[in-house]
């Protein structure tokens, strides 16, 4: 599982820079990221939706994954993010 997770995380990250994103921090096995647009989210979850859908993870079952996208007003604190969003 550690190589599955691993190269998970790899391909979170690669669409979160691809829509010109950035990970704030990671929980396990999800990662929270900040974008500029809401678009810019929307169209990081969709890559990274449909490259782990094709990746070849070796086994009979896809490894599945659930992603939600969070937008408004935010407080910049430490170096993390508050708000009711």
């Amino acid at each position: 599982m550690a190589l599955s997770l691993a190269r998970h995380d790899a391909i979170v990250s690669d669409a979160i820079a691809g829509a010109e994103g950035s990970v704030l921090k990671t929980t396990g096995d999800g990662a929270i990221a900040i974008f500029d647009s809401p678009s810019g989210a929307i169209a990081a979850s969709i890559a990274a939706q449909r490259t782990l859908a094709a990746e070849d993870w070796g086994s009979a079952e896809p490894i599945r994954v659930r992603m939600g996208v969070h937008a408004g007003e935010t407080e910049r604190r430490d170096g993390d993010y508050f708000g009711p969003v």
